[in-house]
C-alpha cells in the first residue's frame, strides 16, 4: 500500500496489563480499518500500532490483518511491573511512537478504541503549533476553577513548574462548568521533532521516582 508519509497515526495497545487481550487488538483493527475507509486524503497515511514489548499477548490473526492494511506492529519498552499501573504503558507507548515516527511532520496519537469517520484535515497543526488537543469529555478527576487544586494537581503543577498565572479556564466536552486545563490524552496531535511525548514520559518518570507511592487514574496523566 502506498503511503503519503505526511503524518503517522498511532493506536496504542498499552494501558493496563489487561489491555493486551484480544478485545483491544480488535479495537486497533477497527481503528485502522476506519482510517483506511473514511480517512479521505489521509486514508493511506502511515500507521503504527504500539504494543508492550514484555510478555505481551499477541494475536497472530489480527496482526496479519493489520499488516495487510499497511499497519506496522511496533513494540515499546516497559517493565512488566509497570503494566499493573494505569498510566505507565500509555505514556511509554506515546514516547515510543514519537521515536518511531521518524521524520513525519505530524503524529496523531489515538487510543485504540477510536474510530475515524471523516478526513483528518480538521486536526492538522497550523504554522508555529507543536501540539493540538481537546478538553477531556467530562469533569471526572479534573480540577474545578474556583476551588483549590487537590494534592494530585498540586503535585503536577509543582513538578512541571506551572504557575497560577499559567492556568486558564476550559470546559469539558459534556459539562457546562469551568475547569483548569485537563486534556484528552487519547487523541493528541504533535510534531514529533518537538519531543513533547518523550518529555511527557520523562516528567512522569521523574514524578514517580520522587513519589513512588503516588498512584492515580490514567485519565489524570
Amino acid at each position: 500500500m502506498r503511503q503519503t508519509g505526511r503524518r503517522t497515526v498511532v493506536a496504542t495497545m498499552g494501558g493496563r496489563a489487561e489491555y493486551r487481550v484480544r478485545e483491544h487488538w480488535i479495537q486497533a483493527l477497527m481503528l485502522v480499518e476506519s482510517l483506511r475507509r473514511f480517512g479521505g486524503c489521509h486514508a493511506r497515511d502511515r500507521v503504527i500500532v504500539m504494543t508492550p514489548g514484555v510478555a505481551a499477548r499477541r494475536d497472530g490473526d489480527i496482526e496479519a490483518r493489520l499488516e495487510a492494511l499497511g499497519a506496522e506492529i511496533v513494540p515499546f519498552a516497559i517493565e512488566e511491573k509497570s503494566l499493573a499501573w494505569d498510566p505507565a504503558a500509555k505514556v511509554a507507548a506515546a514516547a515510543g511512537a514519537e521515536a518511531a515516527a521518524g521524520s513525519a511532520r505530524e503524529l496523531v496519537w489515538m487510543d485504540c478504541d477510536t474510530l475515524v469517520l471523516r478526513d483528518l484535515d480538521a486536526i492538522a497543526l497550523g504554522g508555529g503549533e507543536d501540539v493540538g488537543c481537546c478538553p477531556a469529555y467530562r469533569v471526572n478527576v479534573g480540577s474545578r476553577m474556583g476551588e483549590p487544586p487537590d494534592e494530585f494537581w498540586s503535585l503536577v503543577y509543582s513538578a512541571c513548574g506551572v504557575e497560577e498565572a499559567d492556568v486558564f479556564p476550559m470546559r469539558p466536552c459534556t459539562a457546562d462548568v469551568q475547569i483548569r486545563p485537563y486534556f484528552n490524552s487519547g487523541f493528541v496531535v504533535v510534531r514529533p521533532a518537538a519531543g513533547l511525548l518523550q518529555a511527557w514520559s520523562d516528567r512522569c518518570d521523574a514524578i514517580l521516582a520522587d513519589r513512588p507511592e503516588q498512584r492515580v487514574p490514567m485519565s489524570r496523566l
